[in-house]
């Protein structure tokens, strides 16, 4: 135990957390995966099973419904359909982000760390589950989408303009955190990275939490998505105390 918050008491020296938003701020993860079947099914396509759906979890929009097509050999009508769906269906879901959450993002940033927000979401589909959620986006001192960033994860230099403006502000990428749901997009990010980012499974439903020890991260790197208000909060507790 001793081991576990000195181990943990490390991320109150960091100075920047950058966060995933579906499946990290919002528990978007298991309606997105009925979601899908929603519009395959009103297509007349066939479902496909999370199995098949989790290790491209976290890829761009339009990729992730080009696997899904490819896999249920959708015709060109039918993949211009899937995204003309997407949104509409999207808007009727009942997403939500928690108070406790915000409470705790406010939080860090009134104890003196800075937050980022790292998206696979366009401009407008930030916009809308933000709007759709009461997700106030100033709140974050960075924010980028992939309408903003020519690289996208898991490559590495996603990372890249976050990196710069932390830099500017003489942040070093070791005083960085990455917070993410999956192994194959962002924690392979943070390990393309150069140099390296430190790095928070969050487990929603996209990853286990064995799988993210299976891909070796830390236990006190692991927090389940319902706990990560009182996460966020002991480090601040943490770096208040020391």
């Amino acid at each position: 135990m001793e081991k576990k918050i000195l181990e943990l008491s490390c991320l109150s020296t960091k100075k920047f957390f950058v966060f995933d938003l579906d499946g990290v701020l919002i528990n978007s993860t298991e309606m997105g995966f009925v979601k899908i079947n929603q519009i395959l099914s009103y297509l007349g396509l066939e479902n496909v099973s999370e199995e098949f759906l989790r290790p491209h979890w976290g890829k761009r929009l339009s990729e992730l419904y080009g696997l899904v097509c490819d896999e249920v050999g959708a015709n060109d009508e039918q993949r211009q359909e899937v995204l003309d769906l997407e949104p509409i269906i999207s808007a009727d879901l009942p997403y939500e982000f928690s108070r406790e959450l915000f409470e705790s993002l406010t939080n860090l940033r009134l104890f003196g760390f800075y937050i980022g927000l790292i998206t696979s979401r366009t401009d407008n589909s930030l916009k809308l589950i933000a709007k759709q959620v009461g997700l106030n986006l100033e709140i974050f001192d960075q924010l980028q989408t992939v309408n903003h960033f020519y690289h996208h994860k898991p490559d590495g230099r996603v990372f890249g303009p976050f990196i710069n403006w932390a830099a500017a502000r003489k942040i070093s990428p070791i005083e960085m955190v990455y917070i993410g749901d999956t192994i194959e997009n962002d924690y392979a990010a943070t390990q393309d990275c150069d140099p390296k980012l430190d790095f928070i499974g969050v487990v929603s439903g996209a990853t286990t939490g064995s799988e993210f020890l299976n891909a070796g991260i830390p236990p006190c790197r692991i927090v389940e998505f319902a706990h990560l208000p009182s996460f966020l909060h002991h480090i601040i507790r943490q770096k208040v105390e020391a």
